[in-house]
């Protein structure tokens, strides 16, 4: 997949994806394993990061499809590694989802036993991640309700934003100015962005109806407003 990123850099390179979509992710067999959902996510990363958000999206519900299958749930139970791809998967589809304004692939309800699996050496990177993709679902739930979204339910999403945020020690929240050169620790600073930025534009999305709405406004305003303007400058 490294070497598939890499031809896919050149201009001419990005049929290299589809081969791999077509020989590993579109084989049932094949992405029912480890290694085909390791290629499976990172496919549909590197989807996300040229700018593709819906491919990234339908990638990625894909592997929710495989992360549906019995085998694999009990595995994910069983298994560290298995765990944590079945949650990179869950925590992707929320993410995705959110960011598309599309439904989830996952009910919590039907998941709770390996959501609430403590993380491996209570690994904070990890807990944020899942209590964050909880909390996106029901993000995603308000805003594809029939009624109205309400500033009181949206508060209540902000609160246990606040107490999400609180229950993490300040050092979490702190970053390094420098890498070091040999790059120790680089993976970890990179994961720890990552789960900042998912925090951050979590919270921005669950105001987003309301400022939707106020710039609607502004701007039917200005649309009445016109004429008057236009008026008043020809007089």
């Amino acid at each position: 997949m490294a070497i598939a990123f890499a031809f896919a850099s050149d201009i001419n390179g990005s049929h290299i994806y589809t081969l791999v979509d077509r020989l590993v992710v579109s084989d049932m067999a094949c992405v029912s394993t480890v290694e085909g959902l390791e290629c499976l996510i990172l496919l549909a990363i590197l989807y996300a990061d040229e700018g593709q958000p819906r491919r990234s999206w339908m990638i990625f519900r894909r592997g929710v499809v495989v992360a549906h299958l019995p085998d694999l749930y009990q595995a994910g139970l069983r298994s560290t590694a298995m765990r944590r791809l079945w949650l990179s998967i869950y925590q992707a589809d929320r993410m995705m989802s959110m960011f598309l304004g599309l439904p989830y692939g996952f009910v919590v309800m039907h998941y709770q036993q390996i959501l609430e699996v403590k993380p491996e050496n209570d690994d904070l990177d990890s807990t944020m991640a899942i209590r964050c993709a909880i909390i996106a679902g029901k993000v995603i739930d308000r805003n594809h309700s029939r009624t109205k979204a309400s500033i009181s339910k949206t508060l209540e999403l902000d609160e246990e934003m606040n107490e999400l945020a609180t229950s993490f020690p300040e050092t979490w929240w702190e970053l390094h100015n420098r890498v070091r050169a040999d790059g120790h620790g680089s993976d970890k600073t990179h994961v720890r962005l990552h789960q900042h930025l998912f925090f951050f534009h979590l919270r921005l999305y669950i105001y987003l109806p309301f400022l939707a709405v106020r710039k609607k406004s502004l701007h039917t305003v200005t649309l009445y407003a016109s004429p008057a303007w236009r008026l008043h400058d020809s007089c």
